[in-house]
């Protein structure tokens, strides 16, 4: 016989879900109640006396809908946000820099040169050079170059670019090599920084670095660039040259025309004949003129200039080349053993199209458009002088 149980009562009772409203519901519609709608607004508003309008409008405020306040949230917060990804990116990108320099200072043969070179300065690498036998050290290389290329491209305040002087002190010192792309990116890195005093420093005390200019063209931009950048340049009061690499001049015209001076000793045609140089000059001239500050060297170079331009015949772009130099070929510059070895025997289409420009003498776009507008606003300006400008042609370029 089957037995039949049955369930507890309790059991068979289902709540009545939805029926009762909880608590929190209630509380929710309680607290909804309380905001007027907009036809209970218009309504209001009509009835109120003009009086009130002023009240109304603080009303509106109070009850402003939730698109307007989101979007100046919104705003709010992606101005802050903004702000501290920027600081983040500038801290990733500052400790990337030591880093890099760190790795370069604590190479072993790097460390070693260094304490030669300022035997006063504590070394962060004496562990390691204790380890290391002296022998070794005399035959080990030094650091990578891609390290300080590295350290180059990311550096990205003048304060950074000054950390550069005991690093280059170091190369010459140990008789590193610096190739010409790395020349070329610190000069590059220099003018872009709007700190073109340190790469002039560098380049006029020679014996202490050896760091030669790379190419005309560089020459001709970091002129540029010294002639653009007032006297003295943003951040040098609190990162001053030192003492020991300091100018002889204190004008952006006076730089140039120590620039100038220094095409010779660096193997460059000299100043004299290349156009580009001579139009910089002749308008960082004329500016002075203008402004009526530095007139002495200004009038020099102007009667310089002049005097280049009129015995000298109209020629084609480009500099004058020397048929006797070992790196002119058929008129034309070209690669000389070392500047292969620089480069390798890579075949990429980017890596010669990154070199080439360094062995020829043809005018970039830049130049021809630096010397088009100087010429222009200098004949501009002599002509308001009352003075002759016939000359000034032959310092076109075609």
């Amino acid at each position: 016989m089957n037995t039949i149980r049955t369930a507890p009562v309790r059991a068979l009772l289902r709540p009545r879900a939805g029926l009762c409203p909880s608590t929190q519901v209630v509380r929710s519609i309680q607290a909804r109640s309380l905001h007027i709608t907009d036809v209970l607004h218009k309504k209001k508003r009509s009835a109120l006396n003009e009086d009130d309008a002023d009240a109304i409008q603080d009303e509106e405020d109070l009850f402003a809908s939730p698109s307007e306040v989101q979007a100046e949230n919104k705003r709010s917060l992606s101005t802050a946000g903004l702000t501290v990804s920027a600081e983040k990116l500038e801290n990733r990108r500052s400790g990337r820099f030591q880093l890099t320099k760190a790795t370069i200072m604590d190479h072993p043969a790097f460390a070693a040169a260094y304490r030669r070179l300022n035997p006063g300065k504590a070394s962060s690498s004496e562990n390691t050079q204790i380890q290391i036998p002296i022998r070794r050290l005399k035959r080990m290389h030094g650091p990578k170059r891609a390290l300080l290329v590295k350290m180059i491209t990311i550096a990205a305040t003048r304060a950074e670019l000054l950390d550069f002087v005991d690093i280059f002190k170091v190369y010459r010192q140990a008789g590193w090599h610096i190739d010409d792309l790395a020349r070329l990116d610190f000069i590059g890195r220099c003018i872009h920084l709007k700190a073109p005093d340190i790469a002039l420093a560098i380049l006029y005390h020679r014996p202490i670095f050896g760091f030669d200019i790379p190419t005309l063209t560089s020459a001709r931009a970091l002129m540029r660039s010294l002639l653009s950048i007032p006297w003295p340049p943003p951040d040098a009061d609190k990162t001053p040259l030192p003492e020991d690499i300091t100018l002889p001049t204190e004008t952006p015209l006076a730089h140039a025309l120590l620039l100038a001076n220094l095409f010779d000793v660096y193997g460059l045609p000299p100043a004299e004949t290349d156009k580009v140089a001579c139009v910089l000059l002749l308008g960082g001239s004329a500016q002075q003129l203008k402004a009526g500050s530095d007139t002495e060297d200004a009038n020099t170079i102007l009667q310089l200039v002049r005097e280049t331009a009129e015995n000298q015949r109209t020629q084609t772009e480009g500099p004058v080349l020397n048929s006797q130099d070992p790196k002119v070929k058929n008129g034309k510059l070209v690669a000389t053993s070392q500047a292969i070895k620089e480069r390798g025997k890579s075949t990429s289409e980017a890596a010669r199209a990154r070199t080439a420009p360094l062995y020829n003498d043809e005018l970039t776009v830049s130049e021809r458009t630096w010397v088009k507008r100087r010429l222009d606003k200098f004949v501009e300006w002599a002509q308001e002088q009352g003075q002759d400008t016939a000359w000034v042609n032959n310092l076109r370029v075609a």
